[in-house]
């Protein structure tokens, strides 16, 4: 298992490095609108793996990744899927995630999943 741990502050991260971040930025491997944790959850979803776990600690955020292979099938049919044109989201993805381990997923727990209410992820995943 690997661990990051990313400092923020009430105003929004704080990079610690920010001479490499701003060299990131440039490259255009990040950007500075806080979409990195959606985009890290897009890219291993797609891959098939389980999505790391986040923990608040003080002024700090834990970020959990554990070792895994990637799922070849999964990333057949989500390439698939792009290719035709219907690119999932990351709540769609992480409902597909969970359905690769659980037979059955009913709405309220497809809402938690994706944290949002009930009508939401319903409209969500009715998309495409």
């Amino acid at each position: 298992m690997i661990q990051i741990r990313i400092s923020i502050s009430k105003s929004g991260p704080v990079p610690r490095n920010p001479l490499l971040v701003h060299a990131l930025v440039r490259l255009r491997l990040v950007n500075r609108m806080n979409l990195g944790v959606r985009r890290m959850l897009q890219s291993m979803l797609m891959e098939g793996k389980a999505p790391p776990t986040l923990a608040e600690q003080g002024d700090s955020v834990l970020v959990r990744f554990r070792q895994q292979f990637i799922s070849a099938p999964f990333r057949l049919f989500v390439a698939d899927e792009g290719k035709a044109g219907r690119i999932p989201s990351v709540e769609q993805l992480l409902v597909l995630h969970d359905l690769l381990t659980h037979p059955e997923l009913d709405m309220p727990a497809a809402a938690r999943l994706c944290q949002r209410t009930e009508p939401e992820a319903r409209e969500l995943l009715n998309e495409q």
